[in-house]
């Protein structure tokens, strides 16, 4: 006899998973290494002294010891002594940086070295990461009070100044310095060489109240220190700096290029990936309750929202490499918003969507209550995989197309409890969401993947741990009402996998639902592959299930299903769909609306 433990399951459990992770479901999220290193910074040298230029060391020199030397010993006062450094070496930071080009790439560009070889740059920047560092190691930074330093009236808030931010003050939670990392994805790295140290900024919540904005959201910014003089004396101030619309930075001596990191953030939010994804898969909440659409930034009135929608396996991290892209363009952002929708990928894609379509509602009405912006009323909806099917139910009329291919009575001589039975409507009856008016299909199963009905896909369905509250009203409804539905839902209560299998009445109805007249829809095809069965694929998803009538544009694209995303091409025809809404909606006619 054998004897299966705990322990042997997990194992079984594991190894379905590595099949799983393997891409052979649609969307999948691969498991991406990522390495994170604190930036260097200079040695000091060797016995120096806190000593006038005369003396044969320069100020900046003395008080950067002075600062290693506090720090080492866990002494609050190393924020004062790094702060003093910075001061002292910004002049000669200020003229080197008027040598440089003010004129640099905006985006792409590599640490360029040249004058900052200089000790004095070098020692400017150890400060800086040494300021940021030490106050949040000794308690001496936070949201609310900023940093605080010794000046000469005793400990007090040094003058802090924001730059182009949509962040309020409050907002900038944990300061974390960029160093060397290293990321698979995004492919590409943009960062600008220039003045100031880049930081990834970790959100904190102490600040406005902004409902549907991702509590601890990681953004981009550049910090640097520079001496104040005013009629009473000099003092110090530290200013942040938006690098996505901040390049130059005024010097006394005149323009200089200003340091950025535009892709830190995106790989620092990646760090945990591997957990991210995984556990809403095996153990969704059910009932859309953990679905969250959420804004990369405040909501932005006049910016068209565009929402990114991810596939099985998978999460909003799906699409670094596209944000990585979209983000350093001002033309594009100029114009658009960009929001993202997470859900649990183990759940019905229906569940999915009326979570979805809930969640829109009540995000226009908070921020727009009246309705009278007109681009939050052209919003682009960008679905991958899966993300396409839930993409899909915000376009289309349900009917009685959806319920018919499920049960054999009407929804109201349901037996269940009122719960229940709301549920279910809100899930299988909808009308189209009016406020989209472009949707873009990536590696989309409109007709579903032969992957779903072979051996990885049906353990993979079975390793889903349905939740006990959903499990319970599954039963009720088939205990209650016998032979009242379809097979599909009668065996169990489906996960998204068994949605997905081609011969699936309910996605076979979604497939046919009518469009919103006036909705512009485009596909990317993936192709190159060849699944038995199902012929030209993407290796998951059938050339013939990603294919969609009626689309404004259709592009092929020789790539693997969950490279998709990141593909180049795929990208540059996602930038081009939105350069082409954008003057769709400036030739539209404009209507003001009014709060009363």
């Amino acid at each position: 006899m054998i004897v299966v433990t705990g322990r042997h399951f997990q194992l079984v459990k594991r190894a379905w998973l590595a099949a799983l992770t393997a891409c052979v479901l649609p969307g999948c999220a691969s498991l991406r290494a990522r390495s994170w290193n604190p930036p260097q910074v200079v040695r000091p040298v060797a016995a120096c002294k806190l000593l006038d230029d005369a003396g044969g060391a320069s100020v900046a020199e003395g008080w950067y010891c002075e600062a290693v030397r506090l720090d080492a010993a866990g002494s609050a006062s190393a924020v004062d002594a790094y702060l003093q450094c910075a001061v002292a070496a910004w002049p000669a930071v200020e003229a080197l940086a008027s040598e440089l080009d003010a004129v640099q790439p905006a985006v792409g560009s590599p640490a360029l070295g040249s004058g900052r070889d200089s000790r004095e740059w070098k020692l400017y920047h150890s400060a800086v990461v040494g300021l940021i560092t030490s106050a949040q190691k000794c308690g001496r930074w936070s949201p609310r009070g900023g940093l605080t330093a010794m000046g000469p009236r005793g400990l007090a808030p040094l003058e802090t100044a924001y730059h182009g931010f949509l962040w309020a003050p409050t907002e900038f939670g944990a300061l974390n310095v960029v160093g060397e990392y290293a990321a698979p994805q995004p492919e590409r790295t943009y960062r600008r060489d220039g003045v100031g140290v880049p930081l990834v900024v970790v959100r904190s919540d102490v600040g406005p109240q902004r409902p549907f904005v991702q509590p601890d959201r990681r953004f981009a910014a550049t910090a640097l220190v520079r001496p104040v003089w005013t009629a009473t004396g000099g003092s110090a101030r530290l200013e942040f700096y938006n690098p996505l619309c901040e390049s130059q930075v005024r010097t006394a001596a005149g323009v200089a290029p200003l340091a950025g990191d535009m892709t830190a953030p995106i790989v620092y939010a990646g760090v945990n990936l591997p957990q991210a994804w995984l556990e809403p898969f095996l153990r969704p909440a059910g009932g859309g309750v953990d679905d969250r659409l959420y804004m990369l930034e405040p909501y932005q009135p006049g910016k068209i929202p565009v929402v990114f929608i991810h596939g099985l396996l998978s999460d909003p991290l799906t699409w670094a490499d596209m944000l990585n892209e979209l983000q350093v363009r001002p033309q594009l952002t100029s114009r658009y918003q960009f929001w993202a929708f997470r859900y649990d990928t183990g759940e019905p894609f229906l569940t999915s969507a009326a979570a979805l379509r809930r969640q829109l509602a009540e995000l226009r009405m908070y921020y727009d209550p009246c309705g009278g912006d007109r681009a939050a009323s052209n919003m682009v909806l960008v679905g991958h995989s899966m993300g396409g099917l839930v993409a899909n139910l915000q376009v289309t009329y349900s009917g009685a197309a959806l319920w018919n291919s499920t049960s054999r009575i009407p929804l109201e001589m349901v037996r269940t409890d009122a719960a229940t039975r709301a549920a279910l409507g809100a899930a299988f009856f909808f009308e189209p969401n009016a406020d989209v008016s472009r949707v873009i299909y990536i590696g989309t199963p409109h007709l579903g993947s032969a992957w779903a009905r072979r051996v990885v896909g049906s353990v993979g369905s079975a390793l889903v741990e349905t939740a006990p509250a959903v499990a319970e009203r599954h039963d009720q409804l088939v205990r209650d009402n016998p032979d009242d539905f379809s097979d599909e839902l009668t065996r169990r209560f489906p996960t998204s996998i068994d949605l997905l299998e081609p011969s699936s009445p309910l996605l076979n109805a979604a497939a046919k639902l009518p469009y919103r007249p006036g909705v512009a829809l485009h596909t990317v095809v993936g192709e190159g592959r060849y699944t038995v069965g199902s012929g030209p694929s993407d290796g998951v998803v059938p050339v013939n299930s990603a294919r969609l009538a009626g689309s404004s544009s259709e592009k092929f694209v020789e790539s693997s299903h969950s490279s998709l995303p990141r593909n180049e091409q795929v990208i540059v025809e996602v930038l081009r769909i939105l350069a082409e809404h954008a003057r769709v909606v400036d030739a539209g006619a404009a209507e003001t609306v009014f709060c009363k």
